[in-house]
């Protein structure tokens, strides 16, 4: 079974390094991963809060929309109700499972026969060389996975805002 590893790009040089500074290089990229990690979950945890707002005001758009015979405020609710599915709608990809790369490493990626031709410092360097490759995609795939996510949150929650000021404008305009 070959490498998939061996078949990348890899342009890190471990002779070029000593075996602390690859440990201190890892620990920050594995640090940097965490906090991607955690902004991804902040991230979601916030679209959850924003997404159940958002079904409050349209349950009680739909409860008021049920509850009255027709009058001029029914006009009010259906474009509340409107405007929370909208902004809904952006706002869905953040709560659907995402490919995040989580810290750490299964045994399985580090045992291999690939490694068994070093020597003992040597193999650890090669083995901080495909963990440093595999944090560095980790993060940037991390890293824009957290950015989509913030685009959708901070556009959802702007149309949120601007369509129910305008639903309210309308209203206002139409009916007072």
């Amino acid at each position: 079974m070959k490498d998939k590893r061996k078949q990348r790009n890899i342009n890190l040089d471990t002779d070029k390094y000593e075996l602390e500074t690859l440990e201190l290089i890892y620990s920050e990229a594995n640090e940097r991963l965490s906090q991607t990690f955690i902004s991804f979950r902040a991230n979601r945890n916030t679209s959850f809060i924003a997404i159940g707002i958002y079904f409050s005001i349209l349950s009680f758009s739909a409860n008021e929309l049920v509850d009255m015979e027709y009058a001029k405020s029914d006009i009010l609710y259906l474009l509340l109700a409107l405007s929370m599915i909208i902004s809904f709608a952006v706002l869905y990809k953040n709560i659907l499972p995402a490919g995040m790369t989580v810290p750490g490493c299964e045994p399985k990626k580090l045992i291999h026969r690939h490694y068994e031709q070093f020597s003992e410092k040597n193999q650890l360097k090669q083995y901080y060389k495909i963990r440093l490759i595999d944090l560095n995609e980790g993060i940037l795939k991390n890293t824009n996975e957290v950015h989509k996510g913030s685009k959708r949150l901070r556009l959802s929650i702007s149309l949120a805002v601007v369509l129910v000021t305008l639903a309210l404008f309308i209203y206002l305009l139409l009916f007072i």
